[in-house]
């Protein structure tokens, strides 16, 4: 997939569906129904092709695809597989996910490091 090339045709810029703000140097985009993201320079880093996308958080974006939630890196490759009902963002090096129906905390590769107790 060509994943760098400049947003817009010539002198025309792309007309977005909707736009979040910039974390980690990059902005959620949604084009024709589908988001992906765009760097600082508006270069199209990475191609609309998820359902949702949400902001980068330690280097990791959580996405959407076939109704479920995973994370990709800064290249848009999937880091951790889109299997998760919920997931919120990595903050001091994990993130809270819900699977089956049950909650846990995962790290950044996708192993579960803690199950949270009532």
């Amino acid at each position: 997939m060509d994943v760098y090339r400049r947003v817009g045709r010539g002198d025309r810029p792309p007309t977005f569906d909707r736009v979040w703000d910039f974390w980690e140097g990059f902005a959620a985009v949604q084009l024709e129904g589908m988001w992906g993201f765009i760097d600082l320079q508006g270069i199209m880093v990475v191609f609309p092709q998820f359902e949702e996308a949400i902001r980068f958080s330690e280097g990791l974006a959580k996405v959407r695809a076939n109704g479920r939630w995973g994370y990709i890196d800064v290249y848009g490759q999937l880091v951790i597989d889109p299997v998760y009902d919920i997931a919120h963002h990595f903050a001091e090096g994990i993130a809270l996910v819900k699977c089956n129906g049950k909650l846990h905390y995962i790290d950044t590769a996708g192993n579960t490091v803690w199950f949270p107790t009532h």
